[in-house]
């Protein structure tokens, strides 16, 4: 059966500086789903240097047919079952890297495409590559140049690249570089107000400032009018955020921020802000880790007596560092980093049974770090959910961190980043 189109996009992950770690859920509030709502901030800088790229391939089946008791409401196109196929032919899929998923466990994030797709038509309906009469059924095909499930970020560039592919291949071929070039403009546009808003207030919480314009004042940019109904980049984020909390941030570049309670992530800041900055990326294992993030997020928040005090302590310290990134200022900035991370595995520590991804390395690496900071290196290390450890450096810095590397750890090969870019397309058709 031949595809209606397809589309491919790249993304990139992102590394939380200060953690998201802990969830709220807004129920029937979000049309998005109430899922994958942060109960703390996340601070965070997207990664250039290792990426998923995804190529969706559309098709389409009959839509099923209206309800006439509710015809304002779109009809909710059918859940194709694992493994079996629409009446068109064709089923929902997705692998990463040849290897194919269990479709079940993003069947909400399909459903919730086909659920803003129907709301989009319905506004801009020549815009699309699908007819009324059909909704979209998507077969993604992802690879990643980094471990899967490691604890790299791989469900924040996956779940972004799926979302930018995803919603292109739905796009008119004519239409998408128009929509590409928006995108990039409107990122920009929104990290000018952010600053501006800023700059406005200073001395002001920061992280107060940007929850609020989250929540009540963030304007939209400019759109092109041909663009009526098309997603920006700010829904993007809210789409990829029903798959991913994390991957909300990978739709933009640079540095961003995913406020408590949010529904998409901020850009704050873009690559060239900081073009100085370093990640020494340390890949331990090429393991999939014993137990989910998500999985170790509900054990925690359930178990720890100590989760509590970090949902308190979490927004204070974000503020601290949203100042110390304003001022690219790397010792504050790499302290409250290892704070943070260090007070997440806390809580992970103390859940019950605990939750313990550290390895032998990963303990000395933290101790290297430790000792390179006092011969005067500007190094900090970070853990997510998972053994590998990262390091935060700077240009300057670099080549002495990376030569205590080699002479500690001779068999580890480091991957160096810099702040990323946002979503790129290519080879649409």
């Amino acid at each position: 059966m031949k595809s209606t189109s397809t589309a491919v996009c790249t993304a990139r992950p992102s590394l939380a500086l200060m953690k998201y770690w802990g969830k709220e859920d807004l129920g029937q509030g979000d049309p998005y789903t109430g899922r994958n709502i942060p109960a703390t901030p996340s601070l965070a800088v997207t990664l250039e240097g290792i990426e998923t790229r995804t190529e969706v391939s559309l098709f389409s089946t009959p839509a099923a047919p209206a309800d006439p008791a509710a015809p304002e409401l779109p009809t909710p196109p059918p859940a194709p079952n694992p493994g079996t196929s629409t009446p068109g032919g064709a089923a929902d899929s997705i692998s990463i890297n040849g290897t194919a998923q269990p479709v079940e466990q993003f069947r909400d994030f399909f459903n919730l495409l086909r659920r803003r797709f129907a709301a989009w038509r319905r506004e801009n309906p020549r815009a699309f590559t699908i007819p009324d009469s059909q909704v979209p059924v998507f077969q993604a095909e992802s690879s990643n140049t980094f471990p899967t499930a490691a604890g790299l970020a791989s469900s924040a560039s996956g779940l972004a690249a799926l979302t930018g592919a995803a919603v292109a291949a739905l796009i008119r071929p004519e239409l998408r570089p128009t929509w590409y070039t928006a995108l990039v403009t409107q990122e920009g546009e929104l990290q000018n107000q952010i600053q501006t808003s800023l700059q406005a207030a200073p001395g002001g919480s920061a992280l107060e400032i940007l929850q609020t314009l989250s929540r009540d004042h963030l304007s939209t940019p400019s759109w092109p009018a041909e663009l009526t109904g098309l997603p920006d980049t700010l829904e993007l984020s809210r789409i990829a955020r029903a798959g991913s909390g994390s991957a909300s941030r990978s739709i933009f570049g640079g540095f961003t921020l995913f406020p408590p309670g949010a529904v998409q992530a901020l850009p704050v800041a873009p690559p060239a802000f900081w073009p100085d900055f370093r990640i020494v990326l340390l890949r331990l294992t090429r393991d999939q880790k014993p137990l989910s993030s998500r999985q170790a997020m509900n054990r925690t928040r359930d178990t720890s007596p100590y989760y509590q005090a970090w949902l308190q302590d979490a927004p204070k310290q974000t503020d601290k560092a949203i100042q110390a990134l304003l001022a690219a200022d790397p010792a504050e900035l790499g302290r409250l980093t290892q704070l943070s991370y260090l007070r997440m595995f806390s809580t992970m520590f103390s859940a019950d049974p605990p939750v313990v991804y550290w390895l032998p390395a990963s303990l000395q690496i933290i101790r290297l770090a430790q000792d390179l900071r006092t011969r005067g290196l500007q190094v900090w290390e970070t853990m997510d959910a998972g053994p590998q450890v990262k390091l935060l450096t700077t240009a300057a810095d670099l080549e002495e961190v990376l030569h205590g590397l080699s002479s500690a750890l001779p068999a580890i090969e480091p991957v160096v980043c810099k702040p990323g870019r946002g979503l790129e397309f290519s080879h649409a058709s």
